[in-house]
């Protein structure tokens, strides 16, 4: 049984960093967008039991903790210690911002663990960041987000004594932080964006040349 917890900032506060190219409006239709995409994967996907959200304001239709607004890994502490009165076999982290996570992103994560060598599955994100994390309820470690983070999540499992499995998909590794990760987004999410923008701004928008409509192959319309 694998409990995920998403961690999300919610539609003010979330994607700072994009505030150069999207208006206030803008970033909270595609901050919610895209936490809409991960949601609906991971109702889809047969190997994750529960969701549990961690937000600043509690969302709907799914059980919500409070953030406590010290920063990310403090946010996934409070989601974990949350799963785990569940008594699940593993706790998933999933970031609230991969528009093309799928499905099979989901179920390849459980299958990293499903052998008993592995101590767990870190998934890195294009950056060196992590895209998802999952850690089996006997091996959990202090989570470390961040720039880097992969790495520190991988030597904190392996300080267990046993290796983790380290997965490289698209799905989890496509996250969008800067304004040019937006180059990255296909249409359906990227006019979510651009949508609001002409209704809050009175010059042009910033939009990306050429952006890749299914650029890890999944379906946005799922």
């Amino acid at each position: 049984m694998i409990t995920a917890v998403i961690p999300y900032k919610g539609e003010t506060l979330g994607k700072s960093r994009l505030r150069s190219a999207l208006s206030p409006k803008g970033r909270a239709d595609l901050s919610r967008g895209m936490l809409q995409h991960v949601l609906r994967q991971m109702d889809k996907a047969s190997s994750v039991d529960r969701v549990v959200a961690v937000s600043p304001h509690p969302l709907p239709s799914i059980e919500t903790v409070p953030d406590p607004g010290q920063g990310l890994n403090a946010a996934v502490r409070a989601g974990v210690a949350r799963a785990l009165t569940y008594e699940p076999d593993a706790v998933l982290v999933i970031p609230a911002d991969l528009p093309y996570l799928s499905v099979r992103d989901l179920d390849a994560m459980a299958d990293g663990v499903a052998d008993d060598w592995s101590s767990g599955v870190v998934a890195p994100s294009k950056d060196g960041g992590t895209g998802g994390l999952l850690l089996r309820a006997n091996c959990l470690i202090d989570p470390a987000f961040g720039q880097d983070s992969a790495h520190r999540h991988e030597q904190r499992l392996r300080q267990s004594g046993r290796a983790p499995t380290i997965l490289h998909r698209s799905g989890l590794a496509i996250d969008i932080d800067v304004p040019a990760d937006l180059d990255l987004l296909g249409d359906q999410l990227l006019d979510v964006a651009w949508r609001a923008d002409a209704r809050d701004l009175d010059g042009p928008v910033h939009r990306p040349k050429q952006p890749r409509e299914n650029f890890a192959g999944t379906d946005l319309k799922e």
